[in-house]
């Protein structure tokens, strides 16, 4: 009914417009206010409570479509005692829901009726006091802080839309207890909350007098705020405003800080570096400040590859931030001798550091940013080491820190946790991973990865279709330019599949040449993942220079000392152009204890080509056998029927019941990840409880659920539970 209501009222409003067949809401961005008819329908079922509830439940709509007990309780003034039968009467008239442990709208468009209800000015003067009484309740700075921003306002944006945040904020009055209380509460909330932060801070400040004293401090916290959220150009700008006036040498120190990292983050390192020079050299500079300072300094020197001068001022800073006792400054002097170990390819030092600084920095909120870095370094290193499940369960780690720091950095953390369930077979879940990324978000290199990954993944489950659509969104960006080779290798990987299926081989094959361009293969890391089917398809067109060139860069790759996986695709690649299926078996016996079932997978397939040659058919159809059963696993439907077309000149034939994958729809469907949230969704538990048991994002749970529910044709959460029921408890007890 009230689907059916809004949609009329829109259309008589006319916000709806229609075009071949498709409806469209128009009128350009901006919330979309309950149609009248629809507010008075759902003012007839609140109606049917006492006026005292509909007073509480008003409260309610102003704290958020899910909220607490506890803080209804102090909005309302009334005990939990007393709401008790109110919660009651609005849970029996369908109108409030438990969500966990809290209490939730059972529509957000009662909740949004219910808000709409209110003139504007009452909206604002009730915001303000509940936030007064939120904050004397001591509740935490970010839930105060939702509560100058009006509901309409999209808390999830890390760039908001021009004039909206101006907008949203212009009933807030700015009183002295507001200023006070963002000035002592700010400090948290840049790193908890940045966006709100940046957008009260803005509204702040637009009313703050010029020559009140507060005004410096506040200006020094909206240039975290805005470096906090990637805004690195505001926050330069901003910067360099507050140190033409500022006379607080501690607090110039940290903008000069931030002011220099800003220029680095937009690629300006000389910029920088002088920046970072003048900032040394500013008189009565605190030891802690000149240690971050100088920590930043030996960052510089990566980025030009000077790995000894960045190794000698990482060292200094770090001898500095002991003595100062600044965490911070040393978790970024360790970054930096991290990194250092990478490039020299010191992998245990690596992994030292690295941990050491995790350490350090655990519970530092000023360290967000850095600790998001260290975590996504540690889980590329794992990954490399191929100890898939530390670096998933490394990256999890940081994306629910992202996205509970409201930092952009969620959407590289999201590329990085979707390539490692790629690799580790989990192609489902790393497409739960990649596909919230919104378009046109994130850095270049990010979009990239994660355009490559998701058509990799449809080429070799056969989507032609999607694989195709994401590859066009690379060429028509054009977000190869100017792109670390590093971030290609998924798209060329997925341009080869595209051209192989259309019979192209000789262009599938000059697509993975690129890595053996010079200065290529240094940046490619697993050049062995493009060195092997590049070797295969090379061979297949009787290129063998080529395939020998492949074989030479997949040996050459790690140098004086290559990681067990860089030894087993030289193996492999080496298997390929020998003719020796043993080199390749071995290489995927390696992948199968590496837990890298693809590559596995493609070892097997060239084993079995390799000794159908050689007229060892039976042994052949044993290994086309376990290639075809992985493969089905996965789903990769082009890969069994490349598999399949290699040997059938052989008369070799993987058997059937290896061609059966998971099925499309019920409860068969579901992935071991997706079973073990929709018991979870089973036992009652909201998606942030089901986030919190399986450390996994909020929107990655949603992502999950809403697969779920397309996969059981089910329409709510009630019907998956009904569907959990059904299945016996030792299913339950072997996924959970």
């Amino acid at each position: 009914m009230y689907a059916r209501e809004l949609v009329d009222g829109l259309v008589r409003e006319q916000r709806v417009r229609v075009s071949g067949g498709v409806a469209e809401l128009s009128g350009g961005p901006g919330v979309v206010r309950v149609p009248v008819s629809l507010a008075a329908a759902i003012a007839g079922r609140l109606g049917a409570l006492p006026e005292d509830a509909v007073g509480v439940l008003r409260w309610a709509a102003l704290l958020g479509a899910e909220f607490s007990v506890a803080d209804l309780a102090v909005v309302s003034g009334r005990s939990a005692g007393e709401l008790m039968p109110v919660v009651d009467a609005a849970a029996g008239a369908g109108v409030l829901v438990e969500v966990g442990v809290r209490l939730g709208f059972r529509h957000g468009l009662i909740r949004q009726a219910l808000y709409e209800g209110m003139p504007a000015g009452l909206r604002a003067a009730l915001h303000v006091q509940a936030a007064r009484m939120l904050a004397g309740a001591g509740a935490a700075p970010e839930r105060v802080a939702a509560q100058f921003i009006p509901a309409e306002v999209d808390h999830d944006r890390t760039t908001p839309e021009p004039g909206q945040e101006t907008a949203a904020l212009a009933a807030v009055p700015v009183d002295d207890w507001v200023v006070e209380w963002l000035a002592e509460a700010v400090s948290v909330l840049i790193y908890r909350a940045p966006q709100v932060a940046v957008e009260l801070l803005r509204a702040v400040l637009d009313q703050l007098p010029g020559n009140d004293g507060r005004r410096s401090g506040l200006e020094a916290n909206l240039v975290a705020a805005l470096f906090r959220l990637g805004l690195y150009e505001e926050a330069e700008r901003a910067g360099v405003r507050l140190l033409v006036g500022d006379t607080d040498s501690q607090r110039t120190a940290e903008t000069a800080w931030l002011v220099a990292y800003a220029m680095m983050r937009t690629g300006r390192l000389a910029e920088a570096v002088s920046a970072i020079t003048q900032g040394l050299a500013r008189p009565g500079l605190a030891a802690s400040h000149t240690a971050r300072l100088r920590a930043l300094y030996g960052m510089t020197f990566l980025t030009t590859g000077e790995y000894d001068r960045a190794e000698a001022v990482a060292r200094q800073a770090l001898t500095e931030a002991e003595q100062g006792g600044d965490r911070l400054a040393a978790g970024y002097a360790l970054h930096t001798l991290s990194s250092v170990s990478f490039y020299r390819r010191q992998w245990a030092l690596r992994l030292e550091y690295l941990d050491r600084a995790l350490s350090l920095i655990e519970m530092d909120p000023q360290a967000t940013d850095l600790r998001l870095l260290l975590l996504t370094n540690k889980a590329a290193y794992l990954s490399n080491l191929d100890r898939q499940a530390e670096a998933i369960a490394a990256a999890q780690q940081a994306l629910a820190l992202a996205e509970r720091a409201g930092t952009p950095r969620v959407h590289v953390v999201r590329s990085i946790l979707g390539d490692l369930h790629f690799e580790a077979g989990e192609w489902d879940d790393a497409l739960a991973e990649l596909e919230p990324a919104p378009a046109g978000r994130g850095p270049v290199n990010t979009r990239l990865a994660i355009h490559g990954t998701i058509a990799l993944i449809a080429g070799h489950r056969g989507d032609w279709e999607t694989a195709s659509r994401h590859l066009r969104v690379v060429d028509d960006e054009n977000l190869t330019a100017g792109v670390s080779r590093g971030f290609t290798m998924w798209a060329i990987l997925a341009s080869s599949l595209v051209a192989e299926h259309g019979g192209r081989l000789a262009e599938a094959a000059a697509v993975l040449a690129e890595c053996l361009e010079p200065g290529v293969a240094e940046q490619l890391l697993g050049i062995g993942d493009l060195a092997a089917p590049l070797a295969r398809l090379a061979l297949a067109t009787g290129d063998r220079e080529t395939a020998e060139a492949a074989a030479r860069v997949a040996a050459a790759d790690g140098k004086g000392d290559p990681k067990p996986y860089q030894v087993a695709m030289a193996d492999y690649c080496r298997g390929l152009v020998t003719g020796d299926p043993v080199l390749v078996l071995s290489a995927a016996e390696y992948f199968r204890e590496a837990g890298r079932p693809l590559r596995r997978a493609e070892a097997l397939e060239d084993a079995a080509a390799l000794e159908a040659e050689r007229g060892e058919l039976a042994a052949a159809e044993g290994h086309l056998a376990d290639a075809v059963g992985i493969y089905a696993t996965l789903g990769a439907a082009w890969d069994i029927e490349r598999a399949g077309a290699r040997l059938q000149p052989y008369g070799v034939r993987a058997a059937r019941a290896a061609f059966r994958g998971r099925p499309a729809s019920g409860w068969e469907a579901l992935t071991p990840t997706e079973v073990k949230v929709a018991y979870l969704v089973a036992d009652g538990r909201s998606n942030p409880d089901v986030a919190a048991a399986l450390v996994l994002s909020r929107n990655t749970v949603q992502t999950h659920v809403s697969h779920i529910l397309a996969k059981l044709g089910a329409r709510s959460r009630a019907e998956i539970i009904r569907e959990a029921v059904r299945h016996p408890a030792a299913s339950r007890t072997a996924t959970a």
